[in-house]
Order: structure tokens, then sequence, then C-alpha cells
């Protein structure tokens, strides 16, 4: 018979609790607190006040009010292995409450769903406690459900019927965080048996559990941005805008909505007469007006109107998303941003509000990186990994051309360049076109040639590059095989839309798939080299005030009292160059010292 749950109301029960979460070593954590509140500026976990903490375990399943919280319970964080949903999360909810979590062993089966099956569309608790545990929809309660906090407004000085509506709605939140901890501590008993049979519980616990770590404290750090820069920035866009806006009208002969796709449709088509291939067009049959389609008219129809289009766009976006957007969302001048390792199925770090990935790096008097500043008496240290995609593919496939290069210290594009006897720009482009899992088709029009031109460019490439092209070949037939590939730590990308593809004799959906296998790897084997120096990093900054505050594509940024920001360069350099041994191949970068984000 199912024991009850127990929503802790005195200390005697309070200390019944923890005496019976120690004695099950093993237990589940949840955190509850105010909702998110944007409008309230309530948009980090550090922000919201907690109501509460539910634990489960063999023999205890409880719900513990904030109020009861004390040194009693960090014999819990400091004794028992924990598993929470979203760790980074209940982290920071658990440490802003006095409690230490140092010492913490502790689980994440968001992060172990993903680990799992990356291509899983939600990675949410609910989610998972329908599709994996089977849990019957009406029987998984969602938060909506369990009510508004009661306040004693309208009640006059009733303060018995306010104790009577707090104590029902604290039931409710309680028995809610129960059942999060119950799915939490069963998905756990259900993945950790999987994650070792698939040999994933090793990267789990060696890498993706201290990124866990490395991100919240990136989270709730931030970073620094400097708000008069980014008015006066804003202010430079907007006359930028209607220079740009006067000048397309201009040169159009009238004045009309240049954000209407509809309206611009009508004169790049209808009485511009331009024409584009049919891979440009909707899925009504009428061709598009994106980005895609704008670039393939200002390359191969010389259409200014086009070119300035995108402009305007470029601006408009640079305006409302970046200088607007991080105006309104500045703490005191600090922009805590979301760092997501569960994002992508490649594993590479997302983020989100804002999204870091994104900001465009420019060379002008528009250059919205360099809002972000350092705080005072701090500044920047810059580290970009170079070329590590291609590093990694010299170091899979040991083409002996590629390897010579990087022992050289040659840049690869030039090397390409001098092997096959072309510009150092159409190697480039090559290179990142097949490493990418581009066809030859795709990459015509960038190289300037026809399908069939670019395909015997490529035949006579794989003959300068044999051992690449073997690689090629070896990772797709391992992908054929087994429906996924491993990147260098032995992570797993899947494919499981290629069987399906297959046994449905979908030739485009198996087509994507064999595209992508390289690519997975590459990016997926990128990915980890990056949290393993991210890991390492931040480790060895802890003795210098020095904090990991970005990572984005290939590149981190370090922020450092000024003191020791010599010191601090050598340190990341070091790092990054020693935090894998790839034979053959070193890794490679150059760390700058800026009181700005501007490399």
């Amino acid at each position: 018979m199912t024991k009850p749950n127990m929503i802790v109301r005195s200390e005697e029960q309070y200390r019944d609790v923890i005496a019976k979460a120690l004695a099950a070593k093993l237990v589940s954590i949840d955190s509850e607190g105010e909702a998110f509140d944007k409008k309230a500026g309530k948009t980090h976990a550090f922000d919201l006040a907690l109501d509460g903490i539910g634990v489960f375990g063999e023999g205890v399943r409880a719900y513990i009010p904030a109020r009861f919280l004390d040194s009693q319970f960090q014999r819990v964080l400091n004794e028992c292995e924990v598993i929470f949903h979203n760790a980074k999360f209940d982290l920071t909810m658990i440490e802003k409450e006095g409690l230490d979590i140092s010492k913490l062993k502790f689980h994440d089966t968001m992060i172990m769903s993903w680990m799992l099956d990356e291509n899983r569309r939600s990675f949410g608790l609910k989610n998972l406690a329908k599709t994996i545990l089977k849990q019957k929809i009406d029987d998984v309660t969602e938060f909506k459900d369990v009510g508004d906090r009661p306040t004693r407004e309208g009640l006059g000085l009733f303060a018995n019927e306010y104790d009577d509506r707090h104590e029902k709605w604290e039931t409710a939140l309680g028995e809610y965080c129960i059942d999060d901890c119950k799915y939490t501590y069963r998905l756990f008993k259900l993945f950790e048996p999987q994650m070792k049979e698939q040999n994933l519980w090793k990267v789990y616990t060696e890498l993706e559990i201290p990124t866990i770590l490395v991100l919240r404290a990136m989270e709730n750090r931030g970073i620094m941005v400097d708000e008069s820069y980014l008015k006066n920035l804003g202010e430079n866009v907007e006359k930028k805008l209607i220079e740009i806006r006067a000048d397309i009208w201009k040169d159009v002969g009238k004045e009309f909505d240049i954000n209407s796709s509809q309206q611009l449709s009508k004169i790049l088509f209808d009485e511009m007469k331009l024409v584009l291939p049919d891979e440009y067009k909707t899925d009504a049959g009428k061709w598009s007006t994106d980005v895609n389609s704008l670039k393939y008219l200002s390359e191969h129809a010389n259409c200014e109107l086009a070119k300035k289009v995108l402009e305007f766009r470029m601006f408009s976006k640079l305006h409302g998303t970046y200088v607007v957007g991080l105006l309104e969302r500045a703490k005191n001048g600090i922009i805590h941003g979301s760092f997501l390792q569960h994002g992508t199925v490649t594993g590479r770090l997302s983020s989100s509000n804002p999204n870091m990935q994104n900001f465009p790096r420019r060379a002008d008097e528009y250059d919205i990186r360099k809002a972000f500043v350092a705080r005072p008496g701090y500044t920047f240290v810059i580290a970009d990994l170079s070329q590590i995609e291609f590093r990694l593919l010299a170091y899979f496939s040991k083409d002996p051309t590629l390897l010579a290069a990087y022992q050289a210290d040659k840049d690869m594009h030039q090397a390409t360049a001098d092997a096959l006897g072309c510009t150092r720009n159409l190697a480039k482009t090559v290179n990142f076109g097949l490493a990418y899992g581009r066809t030859a088709y795709g990459m015509s029009h960038s190289m300037g040639m026809s399908a069939d031109e670019a395909q015997r460019f490529i035949d006579t490439y794989f003959e300068k590059f044999a051992k690449l092209k073997v690689f090629f070949n070896q990772a797709l037939n391992f992908m054929k095989k087994n429906h996924y590939v491993n990147t260098i730590c032995k992570r797993r990308r899947r494919f499981p839309e290629y069987l399906a593809a297959k046994r449905n004799g979908d030739k485009k959906g198996a087509a994507h798939c064999e595209r992508q296998t390289v690519n997975a790897i590459i990016q997926g084997s990128a990915a980890d080299l990056m949290k393993v120096q991210m890991r390492n990093v931040h480790e060895k900054l802890k003795p210098f005030d020095a904090h990991i505050l970005v990572q984005i594509h290939d590149e981190i940024i370090v922020e450092v009292p000024e003191v020791h920001s010599e010191l601090v360069k050598e340190i990341v350099k070091y790092e990054m160059e020693n935090a894998m041994t790839l034979p053959g191949v070193p890794i490679k970068t150059e760390p700058e010292i800026s009181p700005r984000w501007k490399k």
C-alpha cells in the first residue's frame, strides 16, 4: 500500500522527514516558488521567493514549507545523493536560502532524458511523465491547477479565513511538488541503467553534470551592458533606417511598407519582372521574399533593391531585437541570460533571453557587441578557438595534407587552396559546405559554377584529400547500420528518422540524414571539447575572482579583475589548448584582453 504524502506542519514532522531522507540515501528534490513574472522583473530563479521543497525516496514522500528549512536540511544535501529535474533552477533556489551546495552529489533527469534522446520534442517533466512513465493525462497535475497564492486582500479582519485558504493552497502545492519528485525519482531509476548500457554514464557524470554548475554560475553572474552606448547606438540606427527607407522609396518611385512581404513581392516580381529558381517558391507556389531569396536576387540578378531591403531588415533587427531588447532586459545594467545544454541535438550550447548566439559581428559604428562591458575594476579575457571544426576533421580523418597543415601552423583554407590550385574563398566555401553536408547543387551558387562543375570540383577535392573521403564513408556506413554516430566523448547523435525514411522509401529524408552525419560528429565533438574547456577553466579561475560570462560558438568571455588579467589570460590559453589531446592536431587559441566584447 502506498504511503500517504506528508505536508510538514510541525518541527516534529520536519525532523522525521530529515531522518527518513538520510536513511533513504537517494532522494529526488523539487523546489517550488513564485512564478516568473516579466512585468515584475522576476525573470530568473534568484528573483523568486521559495515556497517549499519536496523530497521523495525510499520511505519518504514529503513537502517541507520554506519556513521550516534550517541547518538540518544541510545534512540531506551533504549526505544524500540528490536527483533534480532541471538542477540549474533548483540549485539556485536552494542556495539562496543560505544552504551550501558545494558538497552536493546530484543528478539531473532533464539532462539524462536529452542524452538518451536528443530528438525529443520536450524535456519538460510533465511531458516525460506522460510519454515515458505513461502517466494518464488526467493524473498529471499542472502548476496552474494548484491555484494562485492566497492573499489577505479583501478579507478584512477575517484572519482565520486567510489561514484556511493558505493551508489548502499549501497542501495543493505540496501534493503537486511531491508528484514532481515522484516522477523525477522514477525517471532516474529508468534512465540510469539505460545510460550505463549505452556507455553514456561517464560523459554524463564527468562532463554534463559539471557543465550544469558552470552554466548556473554564468547565468547568476550575468554580463554588464553599457546603457549609454546602447541608447546612442539606438539613435544612430534609427537615423540609418530613415536614410535607407528614403533611399528605397526613391529607387522604387513610391512609398510602400518595406516590411510587407506582399507589397515587396509585387514590386520585385510583378513590376520589376525579376525571376527566381523554383526552389525559392513558397508552399503556395509564389516566390518568397525571405533572406535567401533576397540574397539570390542581390548576388545573381544584381538587384540593388534586394540589397537595400536586406540592409533595412538587418538594421531593423539590430534596433528592435538587440538595442531595445537589451535595454528592456538589463537589471541594474546586468543581463542575466539563459544557457541551455539540452537546446540542440548536436550538443552545442544554446542561449536565450537574449540569444547571444545571434549577435552580429560588425567592425563599424553599429557594433552591438561593444555594448557588453566588464564591471568596474574588471576586464575581459576573450578566447576564440581557431578552426576547431576543421582541426577535428583532421583528427578524425588522419588526412596527411590536413595534419601537415596544422602541424606547420598553416591556415586550413589556404592549405586547401594550395592543394587544389584555387582561391582561398573557394576552398573555404567547399570546406564548410562539405563539413555541413551540402551537396554540389547546394554549393554551386556560392561556388560560382554549375552543379556539374561543382561536382567535378568536389571529386577533385576528395582525390586530393583521400583520407577525408574514407572518414566520410566510414561515418556514413556506421550511421546507416546503427542509426546514430558517436562524438569524441562517446555522446550519441541519433537518426531515428533514417530508418523510417528507408522503410517508407523516402529517398529525400534518408539523404537528409546522410548529409548530417559527418557534421553531427564534428559539431558534437566540438561541443564536447568546449564543455571540457569550460569545466577546467571554471575550476582554475576560482582563486582569482574570475568568471566565465558567455560561451558562444567557439568563444568564451571571462571577466577578471584587472590586476589578474595577464595571469588569467595565460591560464585560459593553457587550459583551452590542453583540455584534450588530439594526436597530430594542436588546439590553438590566442586570448585577448579587452574592456568590451569586440572580438
